[in-house]
């Protein structure tokens, strides 16, 4: 994107002959510093132990150009998206297209665009825009603060129980290549409660470009669980990180299911800051064909008597390949600390890669922490049980690999949401059964 029409960009949010505020002079100092960062460091290298394993050189020779407002074909939202209960955002390309200003104050939440609050509100919990995300190590992060056009911001009110809120990230039907910056910013009030589900969806063979941030502010007793659905176009590069920062015996549960995509990264950065914080997180990952899913994770234990739990899943079939790096920083003070790390994975053909490592950092003396990873096979005795009693292989093969999946699933807390999910791993899983070459 030429610098020219990054400026537009940026002006965008500031209204003609208005004076800037405060946050909007804050933003716009933030987006000079990102694209200047971006601009220093440029695209990440394979030898950059950060991006070790996932390759960007592919991405960084397409010349990507930023969405046109009007699509080449119209923009297909899955009805199971509509199916689901509660509050539906819809953000076409990164720009909002509609739901984002139709939260009732009455349901302890407000939702607003990020375009339109840069403008007009002086809530400070807008401060958490930016700042945030602004320790991390990937400069795709930065490329997002200085690109990003549109989003939403979700203020969940102190003691509030706020109704199910969906954001559908759409990406639209365009004849050349094209990238979008969606931005999310969340900020969970004193002991209040939300479950935010953020779906990623695109067209099946185009070549697009997201690189999405999504940002998390819980103050102290907030609870938020947070559902992730990757289900992005076959040929779609697609790289994410989520930003969160907890404060005293606060809760934040991430649930990932990633299930499309040509290549995707995928990263969750928590930060427990205040005494008694609690982060769960659970991921899915299914690298069948030939995808590419990499996810990353980052829990930084910075207080005391902080609790962490990860469980990551994955599958590979076909040529797939999937990897997990997950990595846990209890820092020097942070006693109490009790941590724990698991990686369980299917290899279910030859040609299929995972790879996993987990990581304890400790600096800290008294503390519980431990990890583990797993890799293999479908074990013969569970197959044969199922084979003696009628079961085909391909049926067994399906069984098995589903009931493994639905561990993660089954933990989403929202039955609506749940049911769905589980209906498209399935579907997910059952489609890849039918394929011989999947399951050699």
């Amino acid at each position: 994107m030429a610098t020219s029409a990054r400026q537009t960009i940026a002006g965008s949010l500031i209204p003609e002959g208005r004076r800037k505020s405060d946050l909007q002079a804050r933003v716009a100092r933030l987006r000079d510093r990102a694209e200047a960062e971006f601009e220093q460091r440029g695209w990440p290298s394979p030898k950059d132990e950060f991006w070790k394993g996932f390759s960007l050189d592919a991405l960084s020779a397409i010349r990507f150009l930023r969405a046109p407002a009007i699509a080449s074909a119209p923009v297909a939202i899955p009805g199971w998206i509509g199916r689901l209960p509660g509050h539906l955002v819809v953000l076409i390309d990164g720009r909002h297209a509609s739901g984002a200003e139709g939260i009732e104050a009455t349901d302890g939440a407000r939702c607003a665009t990020l375009a339109r609050v840069i403008g007009q509100s002086t809530d400070p919990a807008l401060r958490a825009l930016g700042a945030i995300s602004s320790s991390s190590p990937s400069v795709l992060t930065s490329l997002n603060m200085a690109r990003w056009e549109d989003g939403v911001w979700i203020r969940i009110s102190e003691n509030a129980r706020a109704p199910l809120i969906v954001i559908a990230h759409v990406v639209s039907t365009h004849e050349v290549p094209t990238a979008c910056h969606p931005r999310v910013l969340i900020t969970a009030g004193e002991g209040s409660r939300a479950v935010i589900a953020e779906v990623h969806v695109g067209p099946p063979s185009k070549t697009y470009f997201v690189n999405a941030v999504t940002e998390i502010d819980l103050q102290a007793r907030a609870q938020v669980e947070h559902v992730r659905v990757l289900a992005p176009g076959d040929d779609a590069w697609h790289v994410g990180s989520t930003h969160v920062l907890q404060q005293e015996s606060s809760r934040y549960a991430s649930r990932l299911v990633s299930i499309g995509g040509g290549a995707v990264r995928d990263e969750v950065h928590a930060r427990l800051s205040g005494e008694g914080a609690d982060t769960e997180l659970d991921g899915l990952f299914l690298a069948f064909g030939t995808r590419h899913l990499d996810h990353r994770t980052l829990v930084d234990h910075a207080c005391v008597r902080g609790r962490s739990r990860q469980l990551y899943k994955g599958i590979a079939a076909g040529r797939g390949k999937g990897g997990f790096r997950g990595r846990v920083l209890v820092r020097q003070g942070a006693q109490g600390t009790d941590a724990m790390q698991l990686s369980r994975n299917l290899v279910l053909s030859r040609d299929a890669l995972l790879d996993s490592a987990p990581e304890l950092e400790i600096r800290a003396d008294d503390v519980r922490c431990k990890h583990g990873s797993s890799t293999g096979a479908l074990e013969d005795d569970a197959r044969f049980y199922l084979r003696c009693r009628g079961i085909g292989e391909r049926d067994a093969t399906t069984l098995l690999t589903s009931a493994f999946a639905r561990e993660i699933v089954d933990r989403l807390s929202v039955p609506a949401l749940r049911e769905q999910i589980a209906g498209l791993v399935d579907h997910e899983v059952s489609a890849a059964s039918g394929a011989e070459e999947e399951w050699a």
